[in-house]
């Protein structure tokens, strides 16, 4: 909520230290995955493991990167090396298989699966870092790789620090093309804002010796202009059921392909604000990534001003384009599809105990038959709870209530009901037993006619509950017509369920 941390209880990461982590929507469904590495208890072992991030918002383990590796000390970078508009893989580290510092570059194809490119780099380091940008202006993005590229073994220890550049040669191949000796970062950052990014590195050529630590800034003197990007057209949001969602148009580069532009989002509820989405990032970071719509769940209703602006390979970026407004109302349209019906009824309630209100309805479909379903609440979807059978009613009234007073809810049904291809009275009633719905025939409320159990009074009139001798437990009122076509309106006293 943006004040404090609440634990995910809802995956088991296994238990690693000496790793690394990072974020990133692999799969472009518009939500952030998750890699990590590490250590686990046996000094020896590495792990390393891709989750999928599916719409409920729950990880789930990727089993198409499997031939990926374990790593210890591991760095990682989403980047998209291939310019085909998702997230390829760099990650480095120390592997027990091969028992040596690796680099392994992965391509994502098909959309969401990892697999190694056949022409691996032959450089690895332990604790290190990677960053990627387009360094040379050709619409490619190219890396850096540093960190300690000597260590004992298992990487217990390091004896030296080093990083490399390496040129993206567009056919699967990199080329380093600049070794900077102890370095144990190196960051692209456009120095002297010519629109063209250089480099910082940092680290010491020696181990423990405080005189050998440096800082040193390499400019990029590569010939040729990198104008900005032109930010995007057609901003376009709307509502519909809890989701709120933001499209727009690609942007256009003078260098790369709209493809492989990025994009910033702000969004606030006052004009140029940033308060549900901000655009403070650091250089070379994106708050949607390629993709061009970003959807939003639950956001509270009212007036929304947004913006978005483009960002080219180098890291260059647009001016923010027209702000656009999106009007969220107190109700807006669903697209939930549940059964048509008239001649109906409905009730609220949370039957199933998960904080989340569930649905009651019945009625008349549109073949002409009557249905009463349940439909429970799964995470703001309703789906029919198949594992209970009521009564099917149509036109009369249904309510959730305790009347056992066990805690739990019941659910009392008033209407008609067809018998032979011709409709009676009905009412029906059903208790909570370990979450499931039991038909309760109550004899004094209902009748046999021919082997069926009809209501003495239903029909279209209404019923409730209400404690009127201040028993502690609720009694009954219904009124309606008998099956003979008599009209009634009688109480019933409720003895514990009875």
């Amino acid at each position: 909520n943006g004040t404090s941390l609440t634990k995910d209880q809802t995956t088991i990461f296994p238990d690693l230290f000496n790793g690394s982590s990072s974020w990133g929507d692999y799969d472009n469904d518009g939500d952030l995955d998750l890699v990590i590495c590490g250590q686990t208890a046996d000094k020896t072992a590495t792990v390393s493991r891709f989750y999928k991030n599916e719409p409920t918002g729950r990880l789930t383990e990727l089993t198409t990167a499997e031939d990926v590796g374990g790593l210890k000390a591991g760095a990682f970078r989403f980047t998209d090396l291939d310019s085909d508009g998702d997230l390829d893989m760099i990650m480095s580290g120390w592997n027990k298989i091969q028992g040596k510092l690796v680099t392994w570059i992965l391509e994502n194809e098909p959309l969401g699966t990892f697999s190694l490119i056949p022409n691996q780099i032959d450089f690895g380091v332990a604790y290190g870092t990677i960053d990627a940008i387009d360094y040379n202006n050709d619409g490619l993005k190219d890396f850096v790789i540093a960190g300690a590229d000597s260590v004992t073994n298992h990487a217990g220890s390091i004896h030296s620090l080093s990083g490399r550049v390496y040129l993206n040669n567009g056919n699967g191949t990199f080329s380093p093309i600049k070794e900077i000796p102890g370095a144990r970062t190196i960051r692209f950052a456009d120095i002297n804002l010519d629109a063209i990014p250089d480099l910082i590195a940092n680290g010491t050529t020696g181990i423990g010796y405080d005189s050998l630590t440096f800082s040193h800034v390499y400019l990029n003197t590569i010939e040729g202009q990198n104008q900005p990007p032109e930010p995007p057209s057609a901003l376009t949001a709307f509502a519909v059921s809890t989701r709120a969602i933001f499209t727009w148009g690609a942007g256009t580069d003078d260098i790369d392909d709209p493809a492989s532009l990025s994009y910033n989002l702000r969004i606030g509820t006052t004009s140029g604000g940033k308060e549900l989405m901000s655009p403070s990032l650091p250089f070379n970071q994106t708050s949607v990534g390629q993709r061009l719509v970003r959807e939003f769940n639950e956001i509270p209703h009212g007036t929304y001003y947004w913006a978005v602006q483009t960002v080219d390979a180098a890291g260059n970026i647009s001016d923010w384009s027209p702000e656009d407004t999106l009007f969220i109302s107190r109700l807006v349209t669903s697209t939930q599809s549940l059964p048509g019906v008239y001649f109906s009824t409905a009730g609220w309630a949370d039957y199933d105990e998960d904080d989340l209100l569930d649905l009651a309805l019945s009625g008349i479909v549109f073949s002409g038959g009557s249905i009463t379903n349940l439909f429970k609440n799964e995470g703001g979807l309703l789906n029919q709870d198949l594992t209970q059978n009521i009564e099917a009613v149509f036109g009369g009234h249904l309510t959730w209530v305790d009347y056992t007073n066990d805690g739990h809810l019941d659910l009392s049904l008033s209407g008609f009901q067809i018998i032979n291809f011709q409709g009676f009275p009905a009412t029906a009633f059903y208790k909570w037993e370990n979450g499931t719905y039991i038909f309760d025939p109550q004899d004094n409320v209902t009748t046999s006619y021919y082997g069926y159990t009809m209501g003495i009074n239903g029909g279209s009139n209404n019923h409730s509950w209400g404690d009127y001798d201040n028993d502690g437990d609720l009694d009954f009122v219904i009124g309606g017509i008998d099956f003979g076509g008599g009209r009634h309106l009688k109480v019933f006293q409720n003895d514990t369920g009875t």
